[in-house]
């Protein structure tokens, strides 16, 4: 795949991820998403702007405006292939 491709690819999952709605958590799951990014998001992670870690038993996504400063846009469980 060539650079032109890579870049049009990363374009349309841009575009994806910020059409998507935020998603309002109870009171309790938003504060402990809020406290892991804060405190386990390398450096690297803080450069981009959309951003998906594991959390307990589920992967969340956020875009990343900047810290303590997240719109958490995906939420998916991880699934235990044992």
């Amino acid at each position: 795949m060539g650079s032109i491709e890579i870049f049009r690819k990363s374009l349309s999952e841009i575009q994806c991820w910020t059409e998507k709605k935020q998603i309002v958590l109870p009171a309790d799951e938003y504060a402990e998403v809020m406290s892991e990014l804060n405190s386990h998001m390398s450096p690297e992670d803080r450069n981009h702007k959309f951003v998906t870690k594991p959390i307990g038993n589920y992967y969340y996504t956020v875009i990343n405006r900047e810290f303590d400063d997240y719109i958490i846009v995906g939420k998916h469980l991880i699934v235990d292939k044992c």
